[in-house]
């Protein structure tokens, strides 16, 4: 209880993402990972396989998205920033595990937004289509992952 506090003050994040709850989701995740480990193995396998098959059916390695990127459990981001020139990871928060993880590969960029339009229209700041708004900032694609996008909302 005291870690998930100190991890709820100490969070690098927006107002919105604290004023949703979006922060403290994702440090009920971890703790729930913490926890959980061993039962969660064998889905996160699954996951990192699904990707791999992914990535080496992709014709083009020039830039893989990953649309609610969290705290990486279910992304190979070594194998992603391996095998492409750019990986972008987007999320309403990238808490500090994913942080350090995108810190050990110079192609990988964190670009924190709000991918469903959730609280950004309750607070009136919306510019964009749902779920196109990321597609303006980053350009051409070759591989978009969609991860835990509906699952993991506060």
């Amino acid at each position: 209880m005291i870690r998930e506090f100190l991890s709820f003050v100490t969070a690098r994040a927006s107002s919105h993402a604290r004023r949703f709850g979006y922060v403290q989701e994702s440090i009920a995740i971890d703790a729930r990972y913490r926890r959980c480990a061993k039962a969660w193995a064998s889905h996160l396998h699954s996951c990192h396989s699904a990707i791999g098959e992914a990535i080496r059916r992709c014709p083009g390695h020039d830039r893989a998205v990953v649309l609610g990127s969290g705290a990486l459990y279910d992304i190979p981001l070594p194998h992603l920033a391996g095998s492409f020139r750019e990986v972008v990871l987007l999320d309403i928060y990238h808490p500090p595990k994913a942080r350090r993880q995108m810190r050990q590969w110079p192609n990988v960029r964190a670009i924190e937004c709000d991918l469903l339009g959730l609280a950004e229209p309750a607070l009136a700041t919306v510019q964009a289509p749902l779920l196109s708004a990321w597609r303006q900032q980053i350009g051409a694609v070759d591989l978009v992952i969609s991860s835990n996008l509906l699952t993991q909302l506060p």
